[in-house]
């Protein structure tokens, strides 16, 4: 796995990031706790998948990286309720779960579903599984890149900066990923209900108005496999 420095210039180029301000917020989430820390020479750590993933939801989901710790904690945690995703029945063989294991059949953290992902990209067999369902006849607007070279967007990982959101796309599969406070609503009773949504509406998300949705995709996924790799 690459050293933290290395790791760092490399995200940069493949998020189009200046290397300064990608080490900015390396520095930030360091000293958060947040990637892990080691010494010098040979004790020197090395990135992780999980390193990666939050490195990749800072800078999507902030331009300070000031604010980096800060929204990896709220992005990173974001929780999906599986039993009530968007899913195409055409083909449930392209999931999360088909890709990265049968964990992420229950819910989990985005953070966690963007580190297995990492990590799932790099395997020699995931393009030719991405291949594969790309010759499906879904009908569906994302494969409107099949035609380009290698797995283009066959997932596409979006974070809204301003609604405390974060969604993947695998195949014609959708993934949502909200705030914990909203997840699972209809379990609680109807004074909870209230609580929860006046809790979700303390936190000043903006739900309407300009939006900024930040995108990346299995090209990008994949260099970050290599750029930990080399």
């Amino acid at each position: 796995m690459a050293t933290p420095g290395a790791f760092a210039k490399n995200l940069a180029e493949i998020l189009t990031i200046l290397p300064a301000t990608m080490v900015v917020y390396d520095r930030v989430l360091r000293d958060a706790g947040l990637l892990d820390k080691g010494g010098r020479g040979r004790s020197a750590t090395k990135r992780t998948f999980l390193d990666a993933a939050r490195l990749i939801i800072a800078t999507m989901s902030t331009t300070s990286p000031a604010q980096a710790a800060k929204s990896v904690l709220s992005y990173g945690n974001l929780i999906t309720d599986v039993e009530f995703e968007r899913v195409y029945p055409r083909d449930r063989s392209i999931t999360l779960e088909s890709l990265c294991g049968s964990r992420f059949l229950s819910t989990h953290r985005f953070e966690e579903a963007l580190s297995a992902l990492i990590e799932r990209v790099g395997h020699d067999d995931y393009y030719s599984f991405s291949d594969y369902c790309k010759r499906q006849d879904f009908g569906l607007s994302f494969f409107r890149n099949a035609s380009q070279s290698g797995p283009s967007r066959f997932i596409t990982v979006k974070v809204w900066r301003e609604r405390l959101t974060t969604s993947i796309m695998i195949g014609p599969n959708e993934y949502s990923y909200f705030h914990e406070t909203i997840v699972n609503l209809r379990d609680c009773c109807k004074e909870e209900q209230r609580a929860r949504k006046a809790e979700y509406t303390s936190l000043g998300i903006k739900h309407s108005g300009l939006q900024t949705i930040c995108y990346i995709s299995d090209d990008e996924l994949r260099s970050t496999y290599d750029a930990l790799n080399t």
